[in-house]
């Protein structure tokens, strides 16, 4: 029996087209509150791409003065960023007042002889302003009575600030010492002060020999 041998097909020896790999897309970098990006909105990132964020003045990653004030956030490969943060205002903690030493605050930010809400303190944060007010007797100036309140401020570094530094408040004054006919007067005339009289030599409050001496309270 012959065999006869058949002589293969044609072949091409190659593979078929194969496309390349594509990174995945996240889209723009997300816009955060008070915060600025290293690349801005338009750009497209990719897996594995990065985007630096950094918090505005005033502002950190927590709410803390020592927080955080930068992150970095990446495209990751589902298509979503990772590691993003808030960047949420700077709180100021700790109320102030003439005499406090707290670290949260600058000596006498409230200034001497003040009130003021303990509970706006307490939520205080970044660009809030709290309104003090100059206790009975006391004003901005010692001639304008009337004009007795101001604001201090949380500031971006977490601590609370008089908004003008010059301001605080004073004992007002009572004005000119009255005249005293016959007797004599000694002492300020600024709120608290106490003026002390005497009558003259011969002289009394009722015409006895007892009532010479005196007081006047400014007030």
């Amino acid at each position: 029996m012959n065999l006869v041998s058949v002589p293969p097909g044609p072949r091409q020896g190659k593979f078929s087209p194969i496309s390349n790999c594509k990174p995945i897309q996240c889209g723009p970098a997300p816009k955060v509150q008070n915060a600025t990006n290293s690349i801005g909105s338009g750009a497209v990132l990719t897996f594995p791409q990065k985007v630096h964020y950094e918090c505005d003045p005033g502002h950190s990653t927590d709410g803390d003065s020592k927080g955080a004030t930068s992150f970095d956030a990446t495209c990751a490969n589902k298509g979503a960023f990772e590691g993003m943060r808030k960047c949420q205002p700077i709180r100021c903690s700790g109320p102030c007042t003439g005499s406090s030493s707290a670290p949260a605050c600058k000596e006498n930010a409230f200034g001497p002889n003040a009130h003021y809400d303990q509970g706006e303190v307490a939520r205080a944060k970044f660009g809030d302003r709290i309104e003090v007010t100059c206790a009975v007797g006391h004003a901005l100036h010692k001639d304008t009575p009337a004009k007795n309140k101001y604001q201090v401020a949380c500031k971006e570094h977490g601590r609370i600030e008089r908004v003008d530094p010059g301001t605080q408040c004073t004992p007002v004054d009572c004005g000119v010492k009255p005249k005293v006919k016959h007797g004599k007067l000694t002492g300020g005339t600024r709120y608290g002060d106490i003026l002390s009289g005497e009558a003259d030599e011969g002289w009394s409050l009722d015409g006895t020999p007892h009532a010479k001496r005196f007081e006047s309270s400014c007030n």
